[in-house]
């Protein structure tokens, strides 16, 4: 599926339950830079939501949100046009908390 993404398409692509290799990372192709819950890096092998964004976007344009969720994964987009906010939720059946997370996170004051 990867190589199918055109980069001239999309400028962020979000996956959901990614395969994670033996070295606690996934695979992409060359034009996505893969971003990963903050909780990755604690427990890789339990990453179900990443972000991709094309590597044309200025990394001085966007930033990953810190949430505390294997499960919901955010960055925030900023320019001229002020900020958006972009959220990869994994909604897991057995539990809500990715979605209190998400919650937690929408009641702060904004940035």
């Amino acid at each position: 599926m990867l190589n199918s993404l055109n980069p001239n398409d999309w400028d962020i692509i979000a996956l959901q339950e990614p395969y994670i290799d033996f070295n606690g990372v996934t695979r992409a192709t060359p034009p996505w830079r893969v971003v990963y819950p903050s909780r990755h890096y604690i427990s890789p092998q339990e990453t179900r939501s990443i972000i991709l964004v094309n590597k044309k976007l200025a990394t001085n344009h966007w930033e990953a949100l810190p949430l505390d969720s294997s499960d919901l994964m955010a960055i925030r987009l900023s320019g001229d046009f002020g900020h958006v906010h972009v959220f990869n939720v994994y909604n897991d059946c057995n539990h809500s908390r990715s979605l209190h997370c998400l919650e937690q996170y929408l009641l702060l004051p904004p940035p």
